[in-house]
């Protein structure tokens, strides 16, 4: 018998079996969505060499026609759950359980997990003491060497290998949300992910209250290098109007917005910022002006020697990446604002209204 006989016959023999124990557990046999799940679940099971678990696959069905979801159908959602690796997630719990009782028992978890988990709840329950408890979470920690105890070397390398290719995509990549959400509201989401990872102190009230929010937001600022030139202060004062202070970043006022682009781990401090407005004050030095460096000219900065065309690139970068957070660029050069000043001021007045 060839290869397309057998499928077929196998495809016979598994929706016979679909419609006696879709009838047992009250399934709609005459749901094709249903079919093409359980036919799915079924030939996969056989392709890697698995015994296939009729019973279960009609529950997991059952489950998933009871719980609604806005997104997906059911036979998108059972393929989804089928490649989540083993474990509770939020994802894994939408799927199942649909948005609105999914998050429900993603944050009952949450909630659970956040008292089991502590020192004071393990003690009391195993006796365990402080250092136990220490070497227990480190023993759980996702690294190389927990994989290759648990896995061996080579399926340990294999997971890990896995595991950080996972950690760069899903819930941090541009891509991961179009996939999920559509292109337009795909690439909104992955902006306010974005922009909720920016250090400002609208992201630490909201994380750990008002006043301890304050704390920890100076306590960061404090601790980060965000060196700036007394000159482009000169520029940004000059510039911006009184009414507009309080929505406007740079250094001597309000001290410069941080951002934080995740896909590609860039971050920095913005120059000058003002809604969805940047200016970027670049030192002839410091940025190697192309009007007075040549492209192999070597030049210091934090005691790293560089050619200047390889800061051109990582200048380059940095623009590229704050377009991509959705900021409107205009970048000053030092020598441009010091040969005419007040046609700088009136170019960066008008960029920021228009």
């Amino acid at each position: 018998m060839d290869t397309d006989k057998q499928v077929l016959v196998l495809a016979r023999k598994y929706k016979k079996q679909f419609i006696k124990y879709g009838l047992k557990y009250n399934l709609d046999t005459l749901n094709n969505q249903l079919l093409k799940c359980f036919l799915y679940d079924q030939f996969e099971k056989l392709k890697n060499n698995k015994k296939p678990n009729v019973e279960h696959s009609i529950k997991m069905i059952k489950k998933l026609q009871e719980y609604k979801h806005s997104q997906y159908s059911i036979f998108e959602r059972y393929k989804k759950l089928y490649n989540i690796s083993h474990g509770v997630n939020k994802e894994k719990l939408l799927l199942r359980y649909g948005e609105e009782e999914g998050l429900k028992r993603w944050n009952h978890y949450c909630s659970k997990q956040a008292e089991t988990n502590t020192f004071a709840y393990k003690h009391k329950k195993y006796g365990i003491t402080k250092k136990e408890f220490e070497e227990y979470n480190a023993s759980r920690a996702v690294t190389l060497n927990n994989m290759i105890k648990r896995y061996g070397e080579e399926e340990g390398l294999k997971r890990w290998n896995e595991y950080c290719k996972k950690q760069s995509y899903v819930g941090v990549s541009k891509e991961y949300f179009i996939e999920k959400y559509g292109e337009e509201k795909g690439i909104k989401k992955y902006k306010e992910v974005c922009k909720s990872h920016c250090l400002t102190l609208v992201n630490f009230q909201s994380k750990w209250g008002k006043d301890l929010g304050i704390k920890k937001f100076n306590d960061c600022y404090s601790n980060l290098n965000n060196g700036y030139s007394k000159i482009s202060q000169e520029l940004f004062n000059s510039i911006t109007p009184i009414e507009n202070k309080g929505e406007t970043f740079y250094a001597t006022n309000n001290k410069e917005k941080y951002f934080h682009h995740i896909p590609t781990n860039t971050y920095g401090f913005i120059d000058y910022c003002y809604k969805n407005k940047v200016i970027e004050f670049y030192g002839d030095y410091w940025h190697a002006n192309p009007k007075i460096y040549k492209k192999d000219d070597l030049i210091k900065i934090n005691n790293k020697k560089m050619i200047a065309s390889d800061k051109w690139i990582l200048d380059k970068k940095r623009i590229d990446v704050l377009k991509e957070l959705g900021y409107d660029i205009k970048i000053i050069w030092e020598s441009d604002y010091l040969k005419n000043k007040e046609q700088t001021i009136q170019e960066c007045k008008q960029f920021l209204i228009n």
